[in-house]
C-alpha cells in the first residue's frame, strides 16, 4: 500500500515536468513547483485509504501521517529542482535553484528531527493493549480501525487465537498471510485470526507485512506452546466427559424406566377403582375399565419410549460436542431442533394479535348465538309469541343464522391465519372448493329445497302425505330427506327436491284444530235405476254413522257422482279426526255398507244388459232415391 502510495506521486511528477518551464523568474517557478507538488499531494491523500485517515483519532498516528506527507513534498520538491537544475544552461538560474534546494533539504531536516522528538513522546506515554494467548502476551496494537478500539481489537484477536489453538486437528503450517487492499489478514482456514493495518506498521515504524510476519511467528511459537502444555490434559478431559455422559445417561434411562414400569404402572393398577370407570352411552360399554387400563399402559409406554430417544438426541451432540472434530456435528444436530423450536417460536409471538383478534370473533360469535338459540326455544315452546312467525320456523331460521354466523367468522378469521398467504394452503383451499362445487350440486338443491319446504309449512313431523305413489305419516325431517313411514310399516326416504317438484296432500292439515271438522274419507257404490235413490242416501248415511273413527258431527252426506247408462253413481263422504287409521276406516266403511243393504234387501250390484244380433238381418240403411234433374 506505501509502495502504491509513493509511487502515483512520482508518476504524476514526471508527466507534469515537461511543463515547467525553467527560463522564468524566480518566484513564478516557485509557483508553478508548488502547484505541481500540491496536485501530487492531494493525490497521495486520495489514495491512502479513507479508513486510515477519519478514523484513527491518535495524535501520534496523525503526526507521523502528516510528517510522511511532509517528507514526501520535500522529496518531489528536490526532484523537480534537480531535473531542472540538470536541464538549466543559465549559471545563474542554476545557482538560484541549487540554493532553493538547499533550503528545502535544512528545512526538512530540521523539521524531521522536531517531528520525531513530538512522536517519540507521544509514544513513551501510550499505552498499548495487548494480545494474549492465555498468560502470554503476543504483541500490542495501539490504533483502532473505525469505531472498534484498540483494547476491542486486541480482545477479539485473542479470542479468535484461542479458539484456534483449541482445534483438535490444528495444522499449524496452514496458518498464513493474505494480502488485503487496506490490511493483512493472518488466516487458518476460512477464518481470519488478525489484521494489521497501515496504521500499527506506520506506529511500529515499519512496513505492513513485516509488522503482518512478526505477529505470525509470535502467533505460532505461543500456539506450539499452548498445544505442547495442553495436549495430554485434552485427553484426559475428554475420556472423563464421556464416561460422565455415559454414565449419566444410564442413570437416566433407569430412573425414566423405573417411573414409568414400577411407580406410574403400580399407582393405576391400585387406584384403576378410583380413577376409571366404564365409558357408557344408552346403555352401550364404548370401553370399560380393562381396555382403559390397557390403553393408558400403552401411552405410558409411549411416552416412556418417546423420552428415551428425546434424552439420546440430546446426549448425541453432547458427545459430539466433546470431540473436537465432530463438534460441528453437534452443532448441527441442535440446530435440526432448536432453529424450528426458534421459529416456532418467533412465529407464535408474531400470531399473537391476530390470534387476540381471533378470540375475540369467537366469543362475540358464541354470544350471539347463544342469545338467538335462547330466543328461537322461547318461539319453538311458544312461551314467546312472534305474529307471523310459526313455531316450526324457530329451529330452522336458528340453523340459517348460525350458518351465516360462521361463515362471516371464517371469512374473518381465514384473514388471520400465518399460513393463509401460503402458495400451498391457498392451493388446496381451491382444491376442495372446486370438489365440493363439483360434486354438491344434488346437495345444495336438496338442502335449498329443505329450507323452502320449512318456511312453505305444507306439512310437519307425524302428518298423514302423499307425495305421488309414496303414502303415510312423516317420521323425520331433515335439511336434505324426509322419510315417511307408510301402512305396511315400510321406511321411503323422500329427497327434498322431489318433494319440492310434487303435490304433496296433506290428509293431517284440517284435524289439528278443535273446531275443524277433519278430513273426508269417502268411496263410492254403483246401484240399478230400480232403486229409489232416497234410500240409497239414508241407507249409505248410516253405514257411515256405524263405521267407527268417523265424525257423528258434521253429519256423512252422499253425492251422486255419475249416471251411467245403467247405473247411477253413489260417493259416500264423512268426516273423520284419524288420518293415520283411512285404511281401517275404509275398511271398515265397506264391511258397514255391505251389512247394511243386505239387512235392508238391496243387492248391491250393477244390471248389465246384453243384446245379441240376428246374423240374417241386414243393418246397411236402405239406398235413398236419387235427386231428379229439375229439382
Amino acid at each position: 500500500m506505501m509502495k502504491t502510495t509513493i509511487l502515483l506521486p512520482i508518476m504524476f511528477c514526471l508527466v507534469h515536468l515537461p511543463f515547467i518551464h525553467a527560463q522564468q523568474d524566480s518566484s513564478a517557478l516557485n509557483r508553478q513547483i508548488d502547484s505541481v507538488v500540491k496536485q501530487t499531494i492531494t493525490l497521495a491523500t486520495d489514495t491512502i485509504p479513507s479508513q486510515t485517515l477519519e478514523t484513527d483519532n491518535s495524535e501520534a498516528i496523525n503526526l507521523m501521517i502528516q510528517s510522511n506527507m511532509a517528507s514526501l513534498e520535500a522529496s518531489l520538491k528536490e526532484s523537480i529542482l534537480a531535473e531542472l537544475i540538470q536541464n538549466t544552461e543559465n549559471s545563474r538560474q542554476r545557482r538560484e535553484l541549487e540554493r532553493q534546494m538547499d533550503e528545502i533539504r535544512q528545512g526538512d531536516s530540521l523539521r524531521r528531527v522536531m517531528q520525531q522528538q513530538r512522536i517519540d513522546s507521544l509514544k513513551k506515554t501510550a499505552i498499548g493493549a495487548p494480545v494474549t494467548l492465555k498468560q502470554d502476551t503476543l504483541y500490542f496494537i495501539y490504533t483502532n480501525i473505525g469505531s472498534i478500539s484498540a483494547s476491542e481489537r486486541a480482545k477479539l484477536h485473542s479470542e479468535k487465537i484461542l479458539n484456534t489453538a483449541k482445534l483438535f486437528t490444528l495444522k499449524i503450517d496452514s496458518i498464513h498471510i493474505e494480502e488485503g487492499f487496506s490490511t493483512s489478514d493472518i488466516v487458518y482456514g476460512t477464518t481470519v485470526i488478525a489484521s494489521v493495518t497501515e496504521n500499527d506498521a506506520l506506529w511500529m515504524n515499519t512496513t505492513r507485512d513485516s509488522l503482518a510476519e512478526k505477529h505470525i511467528a509470535s502467533i505460532v511459537s505461543a500456539v506450539e506452546v499452548y498445544k505442547k502444555k495442553s495436549g495430554q490434559w485434552a485427553i484426559i478431559r475428554i475420556i472423563s466427559l464421556c464416561l460422565l455422559l455415559v454414565i449419566a445417561l444410564s442413570g437416566l434411562f433407569f430412573f425414566v424406566r423405573y417411573l414409568f414400569n414400577h411407580v406410574l404402572r403400580r399407582a393405576l393398577i391400585r387406584r384403576k377403582d378410583k380413577l376409571l370407570k366404564d365409558i357408557v352411552f344408552r346403555d352401550y360399554a364404548i370401553m370399560k375399565t380393562h381396555q382403559e387400563l390397557k390403553l393408558l399402559f400403552g401411552f405410558l409406554k409411549i411416552v416412556k419410549y418417546t423420552i428415551y430417544i428425546i434424552l439420546l438426541y440430546i446426549a448425541l451432540p453432547l458427545l459430539f460436542s466433546i470431540f473436537p472434530p465432530t463438534r460441528n456435528i453437534a452443532e448441527m444436530l441442535f440446530d435440526w431442533v432448536l432453529n424450528p423450536v426458534k421459529s416456532l417460536f418467533s412465529s407464535f409471538v408474531d400470531f399473537l394479535p391476530d390470534l387476540f383478534k381471533i378470540v375475540v370473533i369467537l366469543i362475540v360469535v358464541h354470544y350471539i348465538l347463544k342469545f338467538i338459540k335462547y330466543i328461537a326455544i322461547e318461539i319453538e315452546e311458544k312461551r314467546l309469541v312472534i305474529p307471523g312467525f310459526y313455531p316450526d320456523w324457530a329451529k330452522a331460521t336458528l340453523n340459517i343464522i348460525r350458518i351465516i354466523m360462521y361463515s362471516i367468522s371464517i371469512v374473518m378469521i381465514y384473514q388471520l391465519l400465518p399460513w393463509a398467504s401460503s402458495p400451498i394452503f391457498q392451493g388446496v383451499s381451491v382444491f376442495i372448493g372446486l370438489l365440493v362445487s363439483l360434486g354438491s350440486t344434488s346437495v345444495i338443491s336438496n338442502l335449498m329445497a329443505g329450507m323452502v319446504i320449512t318456511y312453505m309449512r305444507p306439512f310437519i313431523q307425524g302428518d298423514r302425505i302423499r307425495i305421488g305413489d309414496t303414502y303415510g305419516d312423516i317420521v323425520e325431517k331433515t335439511p336434505f330427506v324426509i322419510r315417511i313411514l307408510t301402512p305396511k310399516n315400510e321406511i321411503i326416504t323422500v329427497p327434498n327436491a322431489t318433494v319440492l317438484s310434487s303435490n304433496v296432500i296433506n290428509y293431517s292439515a284440517k284435524t289439528k284444530d278443535d273446531t275443524d271438522p277433519g278430513v273426508v274419507v269417502h268411496t263410492t257404490v254403483t246401484l240399478g235405476y230400480e232403486v229409489s235413490w232416497v234410500q240409497v242416501h239414508q241407507l249409505l248415511i248410516d253405514a257411515a254413522l256405524k263405521t267407527p273413527f268417523i265424525q257423528q258431527t258434521p253429519k256423512p252426506f252422499v253425492l251422486q257422482t255419475a249416471l251411467n247408462d245403467f247405473s247411477i253413481s253413489y260417493q259416500i263422504n264423512a268426516y273423520t279426526k284419524e288420518p293415520s287409521k283411512i285404511p281401517i276406516i275404509n275398511s271398515e266403511l265397506f264391511k258397514s255398507i255391505q251389512d247394511t243393504f243386505r239387512d235392508a234387501g238391496i243387492e248391491l250390484l250393477t244390471p248389465h244388459y246384453q243384446a245379441y244380433r240376428d246374423g240374417n238381418a241386414i243393418t246397411l240403411p236402405p239406398i235413398p232415391p236419387k235427386p231428379s234433374l229439375n229439382q
